[in-house]
């Protein structure tokens, strides 16, 4: 899928992908995507049914070793994660979503967007400049 603003629900269940640590089983769910456009985007689990923890990583889930790019356990809503992370156009990436909270499961939705890149406030002053410029020029002609 190719992120502008793309959103995705799904559900961890028993039959999600796991790993298990002393006797306890994680359960977790990865998805591929690339973006459009570089720039800033924040990919953000928007609801889920347990304690969410999210991995940002480039490459593919399928060909090791995928590269951890950044990852959070809380920082968006409630007990939701949330990244912030530059994204270059054309590169691989995927998401992993897990449960913190061993053999939880339930639905989650996750969010990617771009952040808006806010002009420069020396270009928006230049352009007011020419602007004033142009009208005192025709009012003179």
């Amino acid at each position: 899928a190719n992120a502008a603003a793309y959103f995705v629900q799904d559900q961890l269940t028993t039959e999600s992908s796991s790993w298990t640590f002393r006797y306890t089983t994680y359960y977790y769910d990865e998805k591929p995507f690339t973006v459009d456009q570089t720039g800033t985007y924040v990919i953000e689990v928007i609801d889920a049914q347990f304690d969410s923890y999210l991995m940002l990583l480039a490459g593919s889930p399928d060909l090791p070793p995928p590269v951890v790019l950044a990852e959070d356990d809380s920082s968006g809503r409630g007990d939701c994660s949330l990244i912030e992370f530059e994204l270059s156009e054309g590169t691989a990436y995927f998401y992993n979503i897990s449960t913190v909270d061993p053999f939880a499961t339930g639905d989650w939705s996750v969010s990617i967007s771009k952040i808006a890149t806010p002009l420069p406030a020396s270009l928006l002053l230049l352009g007011t400049g020419l602007t004033g410029l142009t009208a005192v020029r025709r009012r003179r002609h």
